[in-house]
């Protein structure tokens, strides 16, 4: 029998030495099931992080665990298994909270390495810190969100290839999934989140918990610190290959600016202490992309970045204009890395490459094309047929 939460709470507070992974898995599993009153569950969240159990990556994973056995998450037909599985989607994200308030890149590089070939299920939300989060964004780019949903993922991410517009099997494919319908246990923990007003666990969270549970992702934090154990939560969470990235800024993306600190996820390897590795990357020297200051890659408000992601899939390379420049290079930085973490790159400078053709040949905005299309419109099929 699971042991209620004021017990494992009186544990973590008296002998933490002695809290475990198990025990934040049935406590969290109480709070998301309103099993724990709103002290308990307040009391739980500042103990775990005043105990520093919020940095210890075995405990992270278990909460993000308990998180998604009370999500709606999401199945893939066997009948598409031999294409479309968790392990072959991917998902690029961050925690947010990082101050920069740059462009939507996580969500513009993920309609672009849709675009040179891979399958992207984006699990993401509305703005908190920043003035576009990624529903935001796509909803002014024209996508009707709430017609996502545990049961159309599969289709959305299937709707290329079954109209087969562009004559290549399994190209790709962009589907967004909107945390607040995925998670609907979490409407009852926003406000008390709100009232404690300080970080916990559940900011680190959101990336962890994509009910597609992509086997290959790109995520970034704000903090580097933060990064060794993210990683290996994400591990330990069933991402098999993936990069964990902190721009030097404390930038929550790869950054266009200089330097980023890299944790690269690689749960093939044998060796336990090769699963995952520290690096770092730089746009000119690792992509062959300019330099650009985070100045030029600041993001504005949900319809303006709209209107310039539009602009960008939408115009020659010659004719872009020059302030756009340094945008596009951003969102080229973040696919090429996406399509290496994807095994679609052999290195940053192919994925570079690649997401310029995915961008130039048209592909990226047809993959906009079919997603905007698909929420407006259900298509008569199912994943199934």
């Amino acid at each position: 029998m699971t042991e209620h939460i004021q017990k494992i709470l009186g544990r973590l507070i008296a002998t933490p030495e002695a809290f475990t992974a198990e025990d934040a898995h049935a406590a969290l599993t109480q709070i998301m099931r309103r099993e724990a009153t709103e002290a308990q569950a307040a009391g739980f969240l500042v103990a775990l992080k005043l105990q520093g159990m919020d940095t210890r990556a075995d405990v992270v994973a278990a909460c993000a665990a308990a998180m998604r056995g009370q999500a709606l998450m999401v199945k893939f037909d066997d009948a598409n298994s031999s294409w479309l599985s968790s392990a072959s989607v991917v998902d690029i994200v961050g925690t947010g909270g990082d101050g920069h308030n740059t462009f939507n890149v996580s969500t513009a590089s993920a309609l672009v390495a849709a675009g040179a070939g891979c399958f992207v299920a984006k699990h993401g939300n509305r703005a908190a810190s920043s003035n576009s989060g990624s529903a935001d964004f796509l909803e002014k780019l024209g996508a009707d969100l709430e017609q996502i949903t545990p049961d159309t993922v599969a289709n959305c991410l299937a709707y290329p290839r079954r109209i087969n517009q562009d004559g290549a099997e399994g190209e790709g494919a962009f589907c967004f999934l909107f945390a607040q319908s995925f998670h609907p246990s979490m409407r009852h923990i926003a406000p008390l989140r709100k009232q404690l007003g300080i970080r916990t666990v559940f900011n680190l969270l959101g990336p962890m918990v994509n009910p597609t549970m992509p086997g290959r992702a790109i995520v970034g934090v704000a903090s580097p610190a933060i990064g060794p154990m993210m990683a290996e939560a994400l591990r330990l969470g069933g991402v098999r290959h993936g990069l964990v990235v902190c721009g030097a800024e404390g930038l929550d993306e790869i950054s266009p600016a200089g330097i980023t600190h890299v944790w690269t996820i690689n749960d093939d390897e044998s060796d336990i202490s090769k699963k995952v590795l520290y690096s770092t990357i730089h746009p000119l020297e690792d992509f062959g992309i300019p330099v650009h200051p985070l100045t030029d890659v600041k993001g504005e408000s949900a319809s303006a970045n709209a209107e310039i992601m539009n602009t960008i899939l939408t115009t020659s390379e010659s004719d872009l204009e020059e302030r756009l420049v340094p945008i596009r290079d951003y969102i080229v930085l973040n696919t090429a890395a996406l399509l290496v973490a994807a095994g679609k790159a052999q290195d940053f400078r192919q994925g570079a490459q690649m997401a310029r053709d995915s961008i130039y040949s048209g592909r990226a905005l047809r993959r906009l094309q079919d997603f905007v299309n698909f929420t407006k419109s259900q298509p008569a099929f199912t994943s199934s047929h």
